[in-house]
Protein backbone atom coordinates (compact mmCIF):
# COMPACT_ATOMS: atom_id res chain seq x y z
CA UNK A 1 0.00 0.00 0.00
CA UNK A 2 1.58 3.43 -1.25
CA UNK A 3 2.16 5.90 2.00
CA UNK A 4 2.85 9.42 1.63
CA UNK A 5 6.09 11.19 2.63
CA UNK A 6 6.24 14.52 3.68
CA UNK A 7 8.93 17.49 2.77
CA UNK A 8 7.44 20.62 4.77
CA UNK A 9 9.52 24.32 3.47
CA UNK A 10 10.08 27.20 5.66
CA UNK A 11 11.44 30.17 5.40
CA UNK A 12 13.45 32.22 3.05
CA UNK A 13 13.10 29.59 -0.24
CA UNK A 14 12.21 30.38 -3.44
CA UNK A 15 10.84 27.88 -5.73
CA UNK A 16 10.40 28.28 -9.59
CA UNK A 17 9.48 26.38 -12.79
CA UNK A 18 11.24 28.53 -15.28
CA UNK A 19 14.73 28.73 -14.80
CA UNK A 20 16.57 29.54 -17.85
CA UNK A 21 18.32 26.40 -18.91
CA UNK A 22 17.32 24.32 -16.04
CA UNK A 23 14.33 22.64 -16.60
CA UNK A 24 12.13 21.56 -13.72
CA UNK A 25 10.65 22.63 -10.36
CA UNK A 26 13.24 24.25 -8.16
CA UNK A 27 13.91 25.43 -4.85
CA UNK A 28 16.57 27.98 -4.39
CA UNK A 29 17.70 28.63 -1.08
CA UNK A 30 20.06 31.86 -1.15
CA UNK A 31 23.12 32.23 1.01
CA UNK A 32 21.85 35.23 3.86
CA UNK A 33 24.02 36.87 6.23
CA UNK A 34 27.38 38.13 6.62
CA UNK A 35 28.67 35.83 9.12
CA UNK A 36 28.40 32.71 7.17
CA UNK A 37 31.20 31.15 6.39
CA UNK A 38 30.75 30.57 2.45
CA UNK A 39 30.33 33.83 0.83
CA UNK A 40 27.28 35.29 0.61
CA UNK A 41 25.42 37.07 -1.72
CA UNK A 42 23.07 38.89 0.64
CA UNK A 43 24.14 40.74 3.51
CA UNK A 44 22.04 43.19 4.85
CA UNK A 45 19.41 40.70 6.66
CA UNK A 46 20.72 38.25 10.01
CA UNK A 47 22.21 35.40 9.47
CA UNK A 48 20.27 32.89 7.99
CA UNK A 49 21.21 28.59 8.63
CA UNK A 50 19.93 26.43 5.57
CA UNK A 51 18.78 22.76 7.22
CA UNK A 52 17.16 19.81 6.26
CA UNK A 53 15.51 18.49 9.67
CA UNK A 54 14.33 14.62 10.30
CA UNK A 55 13.01 12.66 13.05
CA UNK A 56 15.41 9.85 14.21
CA UNK A 57 12.50 7.39 14.28
CA UNK A 58 12.60 7.34 10.38
CA UNK A 59 16.76 7.05 9.81
CA UNK A 60 17.11 3.94 8.20
CA UNK A 61 20.95 5.19 6.89
CA UNK A 62 22.53 8.57 6.93
CA UNK A 63 25.84 9.06 4.70
CA UNK A 64 29.16 9.44 7.29
CA UNK A 65 29.87 13.10 5.22
CA UNK A 66 27.07 14.61 6.79
CA UNK A 67 28.02 16.41 9.76
CA UNK A 68 24.66 15.78 12.04
CA UNK A 69 23.30 18.03 14.72
CA UNK A 70 20.84 17.03 17.09
CA UNK A 71 17.77 19.48 17.27
CA UNK A 72 16.55 20.95 20.96
CA UNK A 73 13.24 18.11 20.49
CA UNK A 74 16.00 15.36 20.40
CA UNK A 75 13.15 12.88 18.40
CA UNK A 76 15.06 15.34 15.60
CA UNK A 77 18.27 16.08 14.02
CA UNK A 78 19.40 17.95 11.13
CA UNK A 79 22.19 18.89 8.88
CA UNK A 80 23.45 22.27 7.42
CA UNK A 81 23.56 23.06 3.71
CA UNK A 82 26.38 24.92 2.12
CA UNK A 83 25.84 24.77 -1.46
CA UNK A 84 24.54 21.17 -2.08
CA UNK A 85 21.99 20.05 -5.19
CA UNK A 86 19.70 17.81 -3.42
CA UNK A 87 16.92 15.90 -4.58
CA UNK A 88 14.08 13.31 -3.01
CA UNK A 89 13.80 9.82 -4.40
CA UNK A 90 11.07 7.52 -3.36
CA UNK A 91 10.54 3.72 -5.22
CA UNK A 92 7.55 4.69 -6.25
CA UNK A 93 5.39 6.64 -9.06
CA UNK A 94 4.45 9.96 -8.66
CA UNK A 95 3.11 12.40 -10.63
CA UNK A 96 5.42 15.92 -12.31
CA UNK A 97 4.64 18.21 -10.41
CA UNK A 98 3.78 21.64 -13.27
CA UNK A 99 4.31 24.54 -11.41
CA UNK A 100 4.47 25.64 -7.92
CA UNK A 101 1.52 26.50 -5.61
CA UNK A 102 0.00 28.79 -7.57
CA UNK A 103 -1.49 30.69 -4.19
CA UNK A 104 2.69 31.15 -3.14
CA UNK A 105 3.30 34.99 -3.86
CA UNK A 106 5.63 36.42 -6.19
CA UNK A 107 8.98 38.47 -5.69
CA UNK A 108 8.79 41.71 -7.80
CA UNK A 109 5.61 42.59 -6.54
CA UNK A 110 4.59 46.28 -6.94
CA UNK A 111 5.92 47.96 -10.07
CA UNK A 112 7.48 45.37 -11.09
CA UNK A 113 4.29 43.75 -12.13
CA UNK A 114 4.21 46.72 -14.54
CA UNK A 115 7.40 45.62 -16.91
CA UNK A 116 6.19 43.81 -19.84
CA UNK A 117 8.72 40.87 -18.79
CA UNK A 118 9.34 39.92 -15.42
CA UNK A 119 12.52 40.81 -13.60
CA UNK A 120 15.50 38.57 -13.86
CA UNK A 121 17.05 37.25 -11.04
CA UNK A 122 20.53 37.55 -10.77
CA UNK A 123 23.52 35.64 -12.02
CA UNK A 124 24.18 34.26 -8.65
CA UNK A 125 20.76 32.46 -8.86
CA UNK A 126 21.04 31.00 -11.70
CA UNK A 127 22.92 27.69 -13.15
CA UNK A 128 25.43 29.32 -15.03
CA UNK A 129 27.37 29.80 -12.10
CA UNK A 130 26.42 26.91 -10.54
CA UNK A 131 23.97 28.60 -8.38
CA UNK A 132 26.79 30.64 -5.89
CA UNK A 133 24.52 32.29 -4.01
CA UNK A 134 22.27 29.52 -2.99
CA UNK A 135 23.19 27.74 0.17
CA UNK A 136 20.81 25.10 -1.45
CA UNK A 137 19.01 23.90 -4.49
CA UNK A 138 16.52 21.18 -4.38
CA UNK A 139 14.89 19.14 -7.53
CA UNK A 140 11.49 18.46 -7.09
CA UNK A 141 11.12 15.97 -9.95
CA UNK A 142 7.70 14.86 -9.20
CA UNK A 143 4.99 14.59 -5.93
CA UNK A 144 2.46 16.98 -5.55
CA UNK A 145 3.05 20.67 -4.52
CA UNK A 146 0.97 22.97 -2.15
CA UNK A 147 0.85 25.93 -0.58
CA UNK A 148 -0.19 26.49 3.54
CA UNK A 149 -0.37 29.23 6.01
CA UNK A 150 2.33 27.80 8.43
CA UNK A 151 1.01 30.48 10.99
CA UNK A 152 0.84 34.60 10.96
CA UNK A 153 -0.39 34.53 7.45
CA UNK A 154 3.57 33.06 6.95
CA UNK A 155 3.44 31.33 3.43
CA UNK A 156 4.80 27.50 3.42
CA UNK A 157 5.02 25.11 1.10
CA UNK A 158 4.74 21.05 1.09
CA UNK A 159 5.69 18.41 -1.24
CA UNK A 160 3.97 14.96 -0.85
CA UNK A 161 5.17 12.54 -2.33
CA UNK A 162 4.30 8.63 -2.27
CA UNK A 163 6.13 6.05 -1.43
CA UNK A 164 6.39 2.26 -0.54
CA UNK A 165 9.15 1.86 1.26
CA UNK A 166 11.47 3.96 2.00
CA UNK A 167 12.56 8.21 0.99
CA UNK A 168 16.00 8.81 -0.01
CA UNK A 169 17.49 12.69 0.13
CA UNK A 170 20.49 12.81 -2.12
CA UNK A 171 22.81 15.59 -2.20
CA UNK A 172 25.76 16.51 -4.16
CA UNK A 173 28.10 19.86 -3.92
CA UNK A 174 30.92 20.42 -6.75
CA UNK A 175 34.38 18.42 -5.77
CA UNK A 176 32.88 16.19 -2.85
CA UNK A 177 31.19 13.03 -2.86
CA UNK A 178 27.85 12.26 -3.03
CA UNK A 179 26.02 11.38 0.24
CA UNK A 180 22.47 10.57 1.34
CA UNK A 181 20.02 10.20 3.85
CA UNK A 182 17.26 7.18 4.08
CA UNK A 183 14.28 7.62 5.90
CA UNK A 184 11.36 5.45 6.30
CA UNK A 185 8.46 5.73 3.96
CA UNK A 186 5.95 7.70 5.89
CA UNK A 187 9.08 10.55 6.43
CA UNK A 188 7.80 14.16 8.00
CA UNK A 189 11.00 16.40 6.56
CA UNK A 190 11.33 19.76 7.23
CA UNK A 191 13.78 22.02 5.20
CA UNK A 192 14.18 25.35 6.74
CA UNK A 193 15.90 29.00 5.79
CA UNK A 194 15.79 30.47 9.44
CA UNK A 195 17.65 32.53 11.77
CA UNK A 196 20.03 30.44 13.62
CA UNK A 197 18.60 31.20 16.53
CA UNK A 198 15.09 29.51 15.44
CA UNK A 199 16.84 25.97 15.31
CA UNK A 200 17.96 26.20 19.18
CA UNK A 201 15.08 25.89 22.53
CA UNK A 202 15.85 29.83 22.95
CA UNK A 203 16.18 32.45 20.28
CA UNK A 204 17.72 35.77 21.80
CA UNK A 205 14.64 38.38 21.96
CA UNK A 206 16.89 41.16 21.53
CA UNK A 207 18.91 39.85 18.00
CA UNK A 208 18.96 42.79 15.30
CA UNK A 209 17.59 41.42 12.53
CA UNK A 210 18.72 44.18 10.04
CA UNK A 211 17.42 44.72 6.94
CA UNK A 212 13.34 43.29 6.96
CA UNK A 213 13.79 39.34 5.61
CA UNK A 214 11.92 39.75 2.86
CA UNK A 215 14.68 41.93 1.17
CA UNK A 216 16.91 39.00 0.80
CA UNK A 217 13.97 38.18 -2.36
CA UNK A 218 14.42 41.26 -3.52
CA UNK A 219 18.28 40.82 -3.56
CA UNK A 220 17.48 37.96 -6.06
CA UNK A 221 16.03 40.10 -8.30
CA UNK A 222 18.09 41.91 -11.73
CA UNK A 223 17.42 44.31 -13.83
CA UNK A 224 16.18 48.22 -12.96
CA UNK A 225 12.65 47.59 -10.96
CA UNK A 226 12.14 50.47 -8.85
CA UNK A 227 9.80 49.31 -5.81
CA UNK A 228 10.18 45.91 -4.97
CA UNK A 229 7.99 45.87 -1.74
CA UNK A 230 7.42 42.62 0.94
CA UNK A 231 5.94 39.79 -1.18
CA UNK A 232 1.75 39.94 -0.91
CA UNK A 233 0.59 37.47 1.31
CA UNK A 234 -2.64 35.62 -0.04
CA UNK A 235 -5.26 34.01 1.85
CA UNK A 236 -3.50 30.09 2.28
CA UNK A 237 -5.43 27.26 4.13
CA UNK A 238 -4.02 26.57 7.47
CA UNK A 239 -1.26 23.89 7.30
CA UNK A 240 -2.64 21.91 10.14
CA UNK A 241 -6.44 22.69 8.63
CA UNK A 242 -8.53 18.97 8.36
CA UNK A 243 -7.86 19.20 4.56
CA UNK A 244 -3.94 19.02 5.23
CA UNK A 245 -3.63 16.51 8.27
CA UNK A 246 -2.86 13.72 5.48
CA UNK A 247 -1.02 11.08 7.44
CA UNK A 248 -0.91 10.35 11.30
CA UNK A 249 3.07 10.95 10.78
CA UNK A 250 2.24 14.65 10.00
CA UNK A 251 0.17 15.19 12.88
CA UNK A 252 2.72 13.94 15.24
CA UNK A 253 5.64 15.98 13.76
CA UNK A 254 3.35 19.18 14.18
CA UNK A 255 2.53 18.68 17.24
CA UNK A 256 6.18 17.70 17.90
CA UNK A 257 8.47 20.22 16.10
CA UNK A 258 12.50 20.10 15.86
CA UNK A 259 12.29 23.19 17.96
CA UNK A 260 9.37 25.07 19.55
CA UNK A 261 10.40 28.02 18.04
CA UNK A 262 10.15 26.92 14.65
CA UNK A 263 7.02 27.98 12.79
CA UNK A 264 5.86 29.98 16.10
CA UNK A 265 7.15 33.65 16.20
CA UNK A 266 8.32 33.95 11.83
CA UNK A 267 5.81 36.18 10.17
CA UNK A 268 4.60 36.92 6.73
CA UNK A 269 8.61 38.38 5.68
CA UNK A 270 10.00 34.75 6.20
CA UNK A 271 7.20 33.03 4.08
CA UNK A 272 8.23 30.85 0.65
CA UNK A 273 7.93 32.62 -2.69
CA UNK A 274 7.92 31.96 -6.21
CA UNK A 275 9.53 33.80 -9.40
CA UNK A 276 8.51 34.95 -11.77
Amino acid sequence: MDTTAIIHFIGIVLFSAQIPDDPGVHAIIPRIGSTTTAVSFISNVEEHTAAIIYRQEDLLEKSTAWKTITAPNRDWEYVVLDGERVQFVTDDGNSDPVSPPPLLPRIGQGSCLSLSVAPTLTADFLPATSYRGAAGVFDIPNGRIEACDGGGARSDTRVLMQTRNMLIITAKKAGQRAKSITLDEDAVVFVVNVPPDFLTANPHPHHNPGAPHFSAYNAMLGGTCSARPEPFAPVLPGCDSPDALTSEAYKKARKNPPSRNLGLIMDPQCGNTQWP
